[in-house]
């Protein structure tokens, strides 16, 4: 065969090429198409759909911060350790310690003997062996949300992948009743053109929401295989509600598997919404035509025995004008749009025929699951606001935080110079007292020589005095004495014997 392209748009014209061609040419097809027109029964309506999609990122961000606490203890889990101690022959010991040796000492009847050295040789021993227990409350419920977890994603997983995809189409719904000498022939069907939908421009993102939700399938899927659940496969499953130990209000990685056992229990959507925009649309003359000649068609192709008893006369076709009913869609929503029930009404079909106590007890649930809905609402908001008023609150504890820190900062910068003053001032003072002292010594020397010096003029004042003194005492000697020729020699003031007796003095 040989290849060939064309398009949908080619293609019906030259289906309408060729039923025009057939409608001119046969004049008893023309009269057949003329006669299903004027009939009273013919209705058709015609919508265009634009579907689009949107996924809720909430319960994606919250199991990827959750997931990477439940790596953590997998790959080091809080365990509980055994101790198991019993006395065994030396030779069956197998690990001993501190306690070992405390009890040989306290149980000498098991030391078999002691050399000249003092080394103790024992016949038997205190064993202690020791097992870990992974079990424990806080483990199994890792190993509970685990599985929760997967059949939570598998959920939505499997929705997303089978019902999730959305389309743009084009619908015609068509109704035709004809009758031609007591048989009746009627059609009713319906024609779809669909195509994948641009999403209103959030493909791209969509798409990697999608990869997103693949990889955490893969990666709760990876956990389910771990060591940690093949060894606690056989453990006892937790059920709400949680008890909260000290491990899961204490340590961080369990906090996280707490906060997303939470959010599990809470979140009841199935995490994808649809926005649906339907326009109806107008038909023409061509349109017209076009479906008629479909209808016409379609009456043709019954294959049976009874067409060749129904007969089509000349007499039969009037010439009267008849306005086709242009009716609402028929079908407002398509055989698969069950995907655009809520989560809760998809959980709520049933085959079975309710009584009127059951649906009155249905609708009394339903009226209490939306009032819970708008409690849990309600309470959202509340926590929130809540949130909300712990980020203000720590923003302006951090901010009055950065004003003391600011005032400690010039406080202590104050308090710097001040030291800085005082100790110029110090040093100021310092250097003062020692000029002081300084000047004081010197003023002090300058009357010490002076005093020396007064002194050594009183020391030559009196020299001189006794000088004086002994010269008048020597005259009146010789004014006493008699006078030789020669004259006696007596010793003068001017004489160099007194000179050097009065160095001698000073």
């Amino acid at each position: 065969m040989a290849n060939f392209e064309t398009t949908l748009k080619k293609l019906q014209s030259k289906y309408r090429s060729r039923f025009l061609k057939l409608f001119k040419t046969s004049k008893e097809y023309k009269e057949f198409v003329d006669l299903i027109k004027q009939a009273k029964d013919n209705s058709f309506s015609s919508i265009s759909r634009v579907e689009s999609r949107k996924f809720d990122e909430t319960w994606i961000q919250e199991i990827e911060r959750g997931i990477v606490g439940i790596n953590n203890i997998i790959n080091n889990p809080k365990r509980f350790i055994k101790f198991q101690s019993e006395v065994v022959p030396i030779e069956m010991a197998k690990k001993t310690g501190s306690e070992s040796i405390r009890h040989l000492a306290m149980n000498s009847q098991y030391i078999k003997q002691i050399d000249e050295k003092g080394t103790i040789m024992p016949e038997k021993i205190l064993n202690i062996s020791t097992d870990d227990d992974l079990g424990i409350y806080e483990n199994r419920f890792v190993v509970t949300l685990i599985r929760k977890l997967v059949r939570f994603i598998e959920l939505r997983h499997d929705y997303i992948q089978k019902k999730a995809e959305v389309r743009d189409s084009d619908l015609v719904f068509m109704k035709s009743r004809l009758r031609i000498e007591g048989s009746l022939l009627e059609y009713e069907g319906k024609l779809r053109l669909s195509v994948p939908s641009a999403e209103d421009g959030n493909k791209e993102a969509n798409d990697l929401l999608l990869k997103r939700i693949v990889e955490l399938r893969q990666r709760v899927i990876f956990l389910l295989s771990s060591e940690f659940m093949r060894t606690l496969k056989d453990a006892t499953p937790v059920n709400n509600p949680i008890n909260v130990t000290n491990i899961l209000k204490s340590n961080a990685d369990y906090i996280k598997c707490y906060e997303l056992w939470k959010f599990l229990d809470r979140y009841d959507q199935l995490g994808v919404s649809f926005q649906i925009k339907e326009t109806t649309n107008q038909f023409n003359d061509s349109n017209l035509n076009d479906l008629y000649a479909h209808i016409g068609a379609s009456y043709l192709a019954i294959d049976s025995e009874r067409t060749k008893k129904i007969k089509v006369k000349n007499d039969q076709v009037k010439k009267y004008k008849v306005h086709p009913h242009f009716d609402k869609p028929i079908l407002t929503k398509d055989l698969t749009d069950d995907k655009f029930l809520s989560f809760d009404e998809k959980k709520k079909v049933s085959i079975k025929t309710l009584t009127l106590a059951q649906e009155v007890a249905l609708k009394k649930r339903r009226e209490e699951a939306e009032k819970r809905r708008k409690e849990k609402e309600a309470q959202k908001a509340k926590e929130r606001q809540k949130l909300l008023e712990r980020r203000e609150k720590e923003k302006e504890r951090q901010r009055l935080a950065a004003i003391e820190a600011k005032k400690r900062a010039e406080a202590k910068r104050l308090e710097m110079l001040e030291r800085s003053r005082l100790k110029a001032l110090e040093d100021a003072e310092r250097k003062k007292e020692q000029e002081r002292q300084k000047a004081e010594a010197a003023a002090l020397k300058k009357l010490m020589d002076e005093e020396r010096k007064k002194l050594l003029e009183a020391r030559r004042y009196v020299k001189w005095l006794a000088n004086e003194q002994r010269k008048s005492e020597n005259q009146a000697v010789l004014e006493k004495a008699p006078i030789s020729e020669e004259g006696p020699e007596f010793l003068t003031p001017e004489s160099p014997q007194t000179e050097d007796h009065s160095k001698e003095g000073e």
